[in-house]
């Protein structure tokens, strides 16, 4: 009896795991919305109680092994000193990865990373692993995708830990999940707002801005350098344009059950000459892909009014 209701446990945790990996699939393979260039980012970062990951337990060899084999990367090794090794009397030449990972693994805080690899969303397709970073409080992913493959991959990782800790935990398992402690966002995407930003700005703003940036008070002329060819004054002749590039939003709020302030910034930046006054901008959240692509829609749907 017992050890039936222990397989179907393991049956149903398993399901929730290739349902996890199925949507993720499914969720990569579909087309940007027509406002969103590409995808530079997404990333999840779960803060998890110490307990949850026995660094002490961990067959490190069989770990890096796996993960490498399982998503295609490199592990990434720290940054070595190799004149303190040689002060030690350590050959720098000695240090495998697996001596590596133990001088990593035997430290107050424990930690490993790899970057540099693949999540297989087809036949010969895929979305680059940005990196991915395991210490003893956290796990966290970054892809060059959405949300749910980081998600699945954060899963994937914590279940070949235990199986190589020979031992039996599972990602979503309700031990396991009322073990997490925090979960935190990123996601970057490079849009379209199909011209220039300023219509983000009030209209009585941007009319203002219109009639002395080169009229009027002139603010753009005097704020550009005064050449000795127009005697170190204001050019009279200017062909110019004025466009918003970068700006941000804080976000800051008082959370009633933790009892912390939690702060967060919404940013837009131009990130290339080419770009500029071109209504084409890298916006940054601290929102999972959906929401982040929530937010974009209905701020273009807004400007668009």
């Amino acid at each position: 009896m017992v050890n039936d209701m222990v397989s179907d446990v393991i049956e149903v945790l398993s399901k929730e795991a290739e349902e996890r990996k199925l949507k993720a699939t499914e969720r990569a393979n579909q087309p940007l919305p027509e406002f969103i260039k590409s995808i530079d980012s997404t990333a999840v970062v779960y803060t998890i109680s110490p307990k949850l990951l026995p660094f002490a337990q961990l067959n490190s060899e069989s770990f890096l092994q796996k993960v490498k084999s399982e998503f295609s990367i490199q592990f990434r090794k720290p940054p070595i000193n190799s004149d303190q090794l040689v002060a030690f009397g350590i050959n720098p030449n000695d240090l495998t990865e697996d001596k590596i990972t133990q001088m990593l693994l035997n430290q107050n805080n424990p930690q490993l990373a790899f970057e540099h690899g693949r999540y297989k969303t087809g036949s010969n397709k895929f979305v680059v692993i940005k990196h991915i970073e395991i210490t003893s409080e956290s796990i966290g992913v970054e892809v060059e995708g959405v949300t749910e493959i980081a998600e699945d991959i954060v899963s994937q990782i914590f279940n070949i830990f235990w199986g190589c800790c020979n031992a039996d935990a599972n990602w979503d398992s309700n031990e396991v999940q009322k073990s997490l402690q925090l979960k935190q966002y990123k996601t970057i995407t490079k849009i379209t707002l199909g011209g220039k930003t300023n219509g983000i700005l009030n209209p009585k703003l941007v009319e203002f801005l219109d009639a002395n940036m080169f009229t009027n008070l002139n603010i753009g002329k005097k704020a550009l350098p005064y050449s000795q060819y127009d005697n170190f004054k204001p050019a009279e002749e200017w062909n110019g344009s004025w466009s918003l590039e970068d700006f941000d939003f804080t976000v800051a709020a008082f959370n009633n059950n933790t009892l912390r302030t939690e702060q967060t910034t919404i940013q837009f930046v131009t990130s290339t000459k080419e770009d500029r006054g071109r209504g084409v901008l890298r916006v940054t959240t601290t929102l999972p892909y959906q929401d982040h692509v929530e937010f974009i829609s209905s701020l273009v749907e807004s400007m668009s009014v």
